[in-house]
């Protein structure tokens, strides 16, 4: 899947997001927003949980949980269940949909 022109493969490549990520523990952020890569847009006019992009688990939040200390949101995606769940695995602490 691409994204801005780029693979996640690609993306994890150009930059170090686990150090640039556990960086931001020295500031006092209020919160991390991180954003999953599963809304394809294409389903905006009819329910959201037919879009087959919505099935896919959540990969930011439970890669970057464990070296962010902060307040984790994520968010894209989320249906009401996939988000208790995510909540409820602690993979972050609040999710915007």
């Amino acid at each position: 899947m691409l994204w801005y022109t780029c693979t996640l493969f690609c993306v994890n490549c150009l930059w170090r997001p686990l150090q640039v990520i556990s960086g931001l523990n020295r500031y006092p952020l209020a919160y991390l927003l991180l954003t999953e890569l599963r809304w394809n847009g294409r389903h905006d006019d009819k329910n959201a949980g037919d879009d087959p992009m919505m099935k896919l688990k959540a990969v930011n939040c439970v890669k970057y949980r464990p070296v962010f200390h902060g307040t984790l949101i994520a968010g894209g995606g989320f249906t009401p269940k996939s988000a208790k769940d995510t909540i409820d695995a602690g993979h972050c602490d609040v999710r915007v949909v």
